[in-house]
C-alpha cells in the first residue's frame, strides 16, 4: 500500500518548503497496518518529506521495527530506489515507488556519496526532464526572446559565476526546455 504520511514521535520539525500539510502519525498505527495483511508500503509521495530527513529516518526506523518492508525512501539514492520484495507462494512481488517532485525545489530526493560528502537520505524522485524539439529558426527564435525579457537572468548570472547546468544541448526559457532537432 502507499503509507500517505511520515511515521514520528514528535521529535521532527516540519519541513519549511510544505508546513500547510505535515502528516504523521504514531508508530502504532503500524499495528494496524500489519493487522491488515500489509507487509510492504511504498512511502514516495507528497508527504514524504513533510517532516524533512529527520522525518523520512523516523519513517524508516518505525517501519523496519514493525517489519513491514518499503520502497520509496532511504538512507542513500540506492536504498531509496531499492524495490521492497515479498516472498509468497504464487511468486516474488516488487514493489517499487517513486515520486514526481516539485521542479523547483528537489531537496527531498535521495542522493549518493560523493567527493567526501555522505549520502542524503530522501527519496526516490522521478528523474524526468521536459523538453521540446524545435527547428534551428525557431531556437534563435527562442533565445533572442530570452535575452530581451532576461527570463534567464538568474541563471546567466550563476552560469557566469561557474554555477547551473552543464551544457547538454538543451536551452532553458524560464522552466521550459528547448533543443534543436530535425
Amino acid at each position: 500500500t502507499n503509507l500517505e504520511t511520515t511515521i514520528t514521535e514528535g521529535e521532527c520539525y516540519a519541513n519549511a518548503y510544505y508546513p500547510d500539510a505535515s502528516l504523521t502519525a504514531a508508530p502504532e498505527v503500524l499495528d494496524t497496518v500489519k493487522r491488515l495483511g500489509i507487509q510492504a508500503c511504498g512511502v514516495a509521495n507528497n508527504h514524504t518529506m513533510d517532516y524533512a530527513i529527520d522525518g523520512v529516518l523516523a519513517t524508516m526506523k518505525h517501519l523496519d521495527a514493525a517489519g513491514i518492508k518499503r520502497a520509496g525512501i532511504g538512507r542513500d539514492l540506492h536504498e531509496a530506489s531499492k524495490a521492497a520484495t515479498i516472498h509468497t507462494d504464487n511468486g516474488t512481488v516488487a514493489y517499487i515507488a517513486q515520486v514526481c517532485l516539485n521542479r523547483k525545489n528537489e531537496s527531498g530526493r535521495a542522493g549518493y556519496a560523493h567527493d567526501g560528502i555522505p549520502a542524503r537520505p530522501g527519496v526516490n524522485g522521478l528523474r524526468r526532464i521536459d523538453e521540446s524539439l524545435v527547428t534551428a529558426e525557431q531556437m534563435a527564435y527562442i533565445k533572442n526572446l530570452a535575452k530581451q525579457t532576461m527570463v534567464n537572468a538568474q541563471e546567466d548570472l550563476e552560469k557566469a559565476y561557474g554555477y547551473g547546468d552543464l551544457d547538454d544541448g538543451t536551452f532553458s526559457y524560464g522552466v521550459m526546455k528547448f533543443r534543436i532537432a530535425e
